[in-house]
């Protein structure tokens, strides 16, 4: 059956894949359609790469779709470090008494610190920026590297350590 129409062709090419995939033999995948088996041969090499191409393509697709996925990922991650390297600051207010209420203030609205009787302090505290930030950036980037195949063909056992100071 080597001159078969293209829609014998695909008629006979699922009715390979179907039983190919239920796990029948090649020979008895013959006999049931009506070819021989170097047919059957041909035909599934033929499959083979009509799926190899179909499943490249969706795997395009999902590579896109996590490399987006990491893009919004760094820019927050890179805001949140940012946000980490900001000093603390912190408004502590000591002393006793009442509040004082001003003139046209609503009943039951909070008070202002202004009102308030006491001292008030604001205390500006350095900090450290949060280095997990950066350590999730590093992953992210070497999740990257290796979706794009950066990583392909290195063989390497280094730890990178990195020592972050403000």
């Amino acid at each position: 059956m080597p001159f078969s129409t293209e829609e014998e062709l695909e008629v006979r090419l699922n009715q390979v894949s179907a039983l190919y995939l239920k796990g029948m033999p090649q020979y008895k995948i013959a006999e049931k359609v009506g070819v021989s088996p170097s047919q059957v041969s041909r035909d599934l090499d033929m499959l083979r790469d009509r799926w190899r191409q179909v499943n490249m393509d969706n795997m395009n697709d999902i590579i896109l779709e996590q490399l987006n996925k990491l893009d919004v990922m760094e820019k927050e991650l890179w805001e949140a470090w940012d946000r980490s390297k900001l000093d603390y600051k912190e408004t502590r207010i000591k002393g006793k008494g009442k509040a004082k209420k001003k003139e046209g203030e609503e009943e039951g609205r909070e008070e202002t610190q202004n009102s308030l009787q006491g001292e008030v302090t604001k205390i500006t505290k350095e900090k450290e920026p949060n280095v997990g930030f950066m350590v999730a950036l590093l992953q992210l980037m070497e999740r990257r590297s290796k979706l794009l195949g950066m990583d392909a063909g290195l063989q390497t056992n280094e730890k990178i350590t990195v020592t972050i100071k403000a």
